[in-house]
């Protein structure tokens, strides 16, 4: 099965719901832009609360689901995604110091990404996207563990 062909459904879905998604999404930006340091324990929740909410949605949708599937079942995965996110979330604000790493190792993953659409990409291969990306975040998510406060 090719993960592009089955994460089309995932676009789909997020496609005919762009505004509820996108003013979700700038709300909590803003929020965290302006208050992040100051309600860190918040922060951490949220963040590991999307961030786990994005991975099961992910690997649904590159795995199990196809473009074919009806709307509700992917308001169905949504929905038990943002449980099982709460529920990580919560976890999160009991080891702040993991967490906090964790947070951090998203922002490497995301600076891999960047670097990888700045120039990476010239070289045309997904070894090369991963290896940057996933190195990133490793390394930017120990330094963070180390450097927590």
């Amino acid at each position: 099965m090719c993960p592009v062909y089955s994460l089309n459904a995932l676009t789909e879905f997020l496609d005919k719901y762009y505004w509820l998604f996108g003013t979700l999404l700038l709300v909590f930006g803003v929020f965290l832009t302006f208050f992040g340091r100051k309600l860190f324990v918040f922060t951490v929740f949220i963040v590991g609360a999307c961030l786990t909410v994005c991975a099961v949605m992910i690997l649904f949708y590159s795995t199990f689901l196809k473009s074919t599937t009806a709307y509700w079942v992917g308001w169905l995965v949504l929905s038990l995604s943002i449980l099982a996110g709460l529920g990580v979330g919560f976890l999160c604000t009991k080891v702040l110091r993991f967490a906090g790493s964790l947070v951090c190792a998203y922002g490497g993953f995301m600076l891999g990404v960047m670097i990888n659409e700045m120039w990476l990409y010239m070289y045309h291969s997904e070894a090369v996207f991963w290896c940057v990306s996933i190195g990133l975040a490793v390394a930017i998510g120990i330094l963070a563990f180390f450097f927590f406060n």
